[in-house]
């Protein structure tokens, strides 16, 4: 599961790296007078980067050929015409880029605007994209119409979508230099291969009923700084037998065991709350001092966002 996770935060990230370079080479080839369609690749890949975003997944191989069938084709019949296409391609390209530029971006922030407790930073970075792709595409649209109609417009709707088009770089720029990934610990993805001392029923059954009481009854995990330290002093258990319990016994770690116990907290109160609670006081409340921790293990506990868990004890009251 983690390595899942891992892999789609560098995913997400190669997206917007591809993002921004398309944005580059487009800007030049704007300037040069070049019509190679680009621009239908936006609202393609700016959907997958929200699905992966709002789910943690990719599109299905059947969704994403559908998404990008359009620049192929647009991008054959350009080539075919060696690069200098007929009226016929102006005619049909220009409203489908249009559509396309406004079409994607409107999908996704009407999906979100359902998750607007879902602040993670790429859905924050989608929201700034999606509102400057509907800029860009009525922009296009302008231009379009200006062509078709003959009227002048004061300012110059190609210089315009040029300025934001830049400004969505920097944006895409900024994300890729100061986002941080969850950076799992060595400890936390620590895994032994081999068992160093074996553990006896006695004393199995001794720190399950401990840490039990400390976990159930008094409620430990919801101090958000609790260390493997404060929990061996308190439940009264050397440390390097929580450790071995945990990691031999239960196959796993502390972060993750801890984590359990926080996850089914946070969906208790979802499942109670008598007031819609923001994710960061819901995630603090549940013992995580880090909005973006919960998120992830929220993910990988219930296989969904806190929004969308949401969501669904509502839709099921109705």
């Amino acid at each position: 599961m983690l390595l899942t996770k891992k892999l789609n935060e560098n995913v997400f990230k190669w997206f917007a790296l591809s993002f921004a370079l398309l944005q580059v080479i487009h800007l030049l080839f704007i300037f040069q007078d070049y019509t190679v369609p680009i621009p239908l690749l936006y609202g393609p890949i700016f959907i997958v980067m929200y699905k992966i975003a709002s789910s943690g997944r990719l599109e299905n191989r059947i969704s994403m050929v559908v998404h990008f069938s359009v620049f192929v084709i647009f991008l054959l019949w350009y080539l075919l015409q060696l690069g200098k296409p007929n009226p016929l391609y102006y005619d049909v390209y220009f409203p489908i880029m249009t559509v396309s530029l406004i079409g994607y971006p409107l999908v996704a922030l009407v999906r979100m605007r359902r998750n607007m407790s879902d602040t993670s930073d790429k859905l924050a970075l989608l929201r700034q994209l999606a509102f400057l792709g509907n800029a860009i595409g009525f922009f296009v649209g302008m231009l379009l119409l200006s062509h078709r109609w003959g009227f002048e417009l004061d300012v110059d709707p190609l210089y315009v979508v040029a300025f934001v088009m830049v400004f969505s770089i920097l944006l895409l720029i900024n994300y890729l230099l100061v986002s941080k990934d969850d950076k799992i610990t060595e400890t936390e993805e620590i895994r032994p291969d081999k068992i160093q001392v074996e553990m006896n029923e006695s004393l199995v059954w001794q720190c399950e009923e401990k840490l039990m009481t400390c976990m159930l009854g008094d409620k430990l995990f919801l101090d958000t700084t609790l260390t493997l330290d404060d929990l061996a002093q308190k439940a009264g258990i050397p440390k390097v037998h929580i450790t071995d319990y945990i990691n031999q016994y239960l196959q796993t770690n502390y972060y993750e065991w801890l984590a359990k116990f926080r996850i089914e907290h946070a969906k208790e109160l979802l499942e109670h709350e008598h007031q819609v609670l923001k994710m960061e006081v819901l995630a603090n409340q549940s013992g995580f001092n880090s909005k973006t921790t919960f998120y992830r293990y929220f993910k990988q506990y219930v296989g969904m966002s806190p929004s969308t868990y949401r969501e669904n004890i509502e839709s099921a009251a109705w």
